[in-house]
Parts: C-alpha cells; structure tokens; sequence
C-alpha cells in the first residue's frame, strides 16, 4: 500500500486523495512523453491509493491496467506485486477463489526471484482469506 502520508504535527498532512491527484498527474505526464514502465508504476499506485480510500473496485481497476503495462514493458516483479495487491482487494470484495488465485500467481513470482518476505507476505494474505490463523 501507499506510504506517502506523512503524519508529523510540524508536516502539512498529505491525505490519500492528495496523493491520487499527483499520481493522476504522473501518469499523464508518463503517457506524454511515452514513458510505459512509469505508466506502469502511477497505475498502479493509484490502485493503491483507491485501496487506502476503501475503493477495491476502483483499484483493481488501476492494478489491471498497471498488470497489461508492466507485463508488456517485462516488469516481472511489478506484475507480481499487482496481482499481491489484486488478491487483497478481491478477497475484500469477498470473491476468495479468485483472490486466492492471484496471491497464488504472485508467489510462483516471488519465487522465482527469491524474495521470501514477500513469498511469506502473500501466503499470510491466502491463510487470512481462508480464514485460518
């Protein structure tokens, strides 16, 4: 999820939807001057956003677009980390079979390129959506 909120007293406080406007401003910027992998990246940050403002539909709207930019730009471990956080928002949506598949294809990839904590990360959010401990 998004980690651009800063909340010291003496910060301004940027709140989710300010983020969302910024990183609408990105991608328009990233499809101007041609630039898919940072296309990639704004999308699916604002799926992240969305996901913090309690949007899964909305935000896996802008995983899945992020998901057909990342694969075609071959941004494997973006690809895995789409379908990480499109397994969340559809478990969320309580369409389990589905996000247990998506977590499922984001560990194959985490696997294959040897990052545990996710591998971990992931079968956490698969034993929380089969409701085991």
């Amino acid at each position: 999820m998004l980690s651009l909120i800063w909340r010291t007293p003496r910060e301004r406080l940027v709140t989710t939807s300010n983020v969302s406007r910024y990183l609408e401003q990105r991608l328009e910027i990233s499809r101007e001057i041609g630039d898919r992998r940072g296309e990639g990246v704004a999308l699916g940050n604002l799926g992240s956003a969305f996901a913090d403002l309690g949007d899964p539909r909305r935000a896996i709207g802008y995983y899945e677009m992020a998901l057909e930019i990342r694969r075609e730009v071959g941004d494997i471990m973006g690809v895995a980390m789409n379908f990480y956080n499109m397994a969340d928002e559809f478990s969320k949506l309580g369409e389990k079979r589905r996000a247990i598949e998506l977590a499922q294809e984001a560990i194959h990839i985490f696997n294959e390129f040897g990052h545990i904590q996710y591998v971990q990360q992931a079968q956490r959010l698969i034993f929380h959506i089969q409701g085991c401990r």
